[in-house]
């Protein structure tokens, strides 16, 4: 409940400056809460409800701002690593305090044992033996009930939550200010779609508390183990590969769109000037632009993957050609940087586009390549087969797709009803296309690295130090005064001489050090 608080309160605080810094508000504080605690909703992917100025008609608004999404990620993933870790801190004390009652019960019976054994050799001359046999009854009796007494206490203290509960926890009390505020904001200009908050909401909540219970050194239950020994770290790599291929497919589509606002010049100032003369206007065009760039970044990675994006019904911009809308678009600042349709508005044919446009493809090539060299150099690290490197880099595809297309639904939706009811990629074929790019390029790459180190050339073992003459020749001359301080009586001089000359002409002994603590196979050889 914390993390839902604390977003809500970026959110409430982030509108009331606009409220309070426009000239024409035309409605009061509760109003701008309102819209806070819609656009928090709007951030964790739930479609909008707004009600047409002309027709009175509701229209969707499902683009999600990529930003504003990153911070209930954030909140949420912090949260439920904080509280990972204090969990498993308190189950470790437990352990401890279970463990220090245990050895002082132990140590009482032991102690009380002890003095009943002495009570009883001091007493057995003066009684008889049924006193005796009293005495270890009472002895016994007594040490049983204190040892019951004990564990029934222990049993009734409460069991600290693990991991797992304490996220699930953490995950119901965050879906509860969330139906809060999917009930406070039915109603009004700006409103929630149930179904659609009940949807997106409870996965983005789980997604990133799992990704924060699982970075928290998380260990398998036991039933589980058997998994993560047949894998063999396969699976671990294939997740964090995949995670570093769609960042870098974002990272090119970043670029791509900062080459395409550099190309279009002085467009999307002109835009911004034509669509509000005062201050404040200009302001929140300039916060909505930049709270939308990430999107803008993920559609460009889209066009650059091949299946492209949509800016309405029945349009297509991508590398094989742009068509099917007017080439003139609404005033908005990154909708001036999208390419002017090569035919006919309206027109299915498409013109393909120059040698410029397929240059863009090197976006996912380098994404291929990124995640092919860190599965090879997790596969070094940990001497895996050819085979378990080739798995881990398909498992690594498959995530980038999955993630990939995750990520794409959630930059993409309707914006009205008519033409602007499908606007952005289409999720399933964007993640297709990375699935397909990355496992094109990578598993062949750490495929053939993996080869390249079991069967390549390899480098010459490093020469293991031998003992400096002037070392051996001390440690013999040593060894010989010692000699002929022990043979002294035992023998002649001769004798003396004869065994001291063999000894110097012997071999030192190798030491080991460190660098040849482990013969390599070229030095074991005969």
């Amino acid at each position: 409940m914390v993390a839902a608080g604390l977003g809500l309160g970026v959110f409430a605080v982030l509108v009331l400056f606009l409220w309070i810094t426009s000239p024409y508000a035309d409605s009061g504080p509760n109003a701008a809460l309102h819209v806070a605690a819609a656009l928090w909703l709007l951030a964790h992917g739930a479609d909008l409800l707004r009600t047409d100025a002309l027709t009175g008609a509701e229209v969707p608004v499902g683009v999600t701002p990529l930003l504003l999404t990153a911070l209930p990620v954030w909140l949420l993933y912090r949260a439920s690593a904080h509280a990972t870790d204090a969990a498993e801190e308190a189950q470790a004390a437990a352990a401890r305090e279970t463990a220090d009652a245990d050895a002082d019960a132990a140590s009482g019976v032991l102690g009380a044992s002890e003095r009943s054994r002495e009570s009883g050799r001091s007493e057995r001359p003066r009684g008889s033996g049924r006193s005796g046999r009293s005495g270890r009854s009472g002895r016994s009796g007594r040490s049983g009930r204190s040892g019951r007494s004990g564990r029934s206490g222990r049993s009734g203290e409460e069991k600290p939550l693990g991991p797992v509960a304490v996220a699930g926890w953490l995950v119901a009390g965050y879906l509860l200010v969330a139906l809060i505020a999917v009930i406070a904001t039915l109603k009004g200009t700006l409103r929630s779609d149930p179904p659609s908050a009940l949807l997106f909401v409870p996965l983005l909540a789980v997604i990133a508390t799992g990704a924060g219970v699982g970075t928290s050194r998380l260990r398998l239950p036991r039933s589980h183990q058997n998994i993560g020994n047949v894998l063999g770290g396969a699976l671990s790599t294939a997740v964090r590969a995949s995670v570093i291929g769609v960042a870098v497919l974002i990272a090119g589509g970043a670029l791509l769109t900062a080459m395409a606002m550099v190309g279009h010049g002085l467009a999307p100032g002109e835009s911004l000037v034509r669509l509000t003369r005062a201050a404040s206007g200009r302001f929140a065009v300039l916060l909505l632009t930049a709270v939308l760039m990430p999107n803008a970044a993920v559609w460009a990675a889209s066009y650059g993957l091949g299946p492209g994006f949509s800016v309405g019904v029945g349009s297509v911009v991508s590398p094989t050609g742009t068509h099917g809308y007017p080439p003139h678009l609404p005033d908005f600042p990154l909708l001036t940087m999208v390419p002017a349709p090569t035919g006919p508005a309206g027109s299915v044919a498409a013109t393909p586009a120059t040698w410029l446009g397929w240059l863009v493809l090197a976006v996912p090539l380098v994404s291929g390549v990124v995640v092919a060299w860190y599965v090879a150099d997790r596969a070094d690290l940990h001497r895996w087969r050819a085979r378990r490197t080739a798995l881990a880099a398909a498992l690594g595809a498959v995530g980038c797709g999955m993630l990939t297309a995750l990520v794409t639904v959630y930059a993409a939706g309707p914006m009205g009803t008519g033409a602007l009811a499908d606007f952005g990629p289409t999720g399933w074929r964007t993640g297709a296309a990375a699935l397909g790019w990355t496992a094109l390029v990578a598993v062949p790459g750490a495929f053939g690295a993996s080869l390249w180190r079991l069967h390549g050339p390899r480098p010459a073992p490093p020469s293991r130090p031998r003992i400096q003459p002037q070392l051996q020749g001390r440690r013999q001359s040593q060894g010989q005064r010692q000699r002929r301080e022990q043979v002294g009586a035992t023998g002649t001089q001769a004798q003396v001489e004869a065994e001291v000359e063999s000894e110097a002409q012997m071999p030192a002994p190798r030491t080991s050090t460190p660098d040849s603590a482990v013969d390599s196979p070229v030095d074991a050889q005969p």
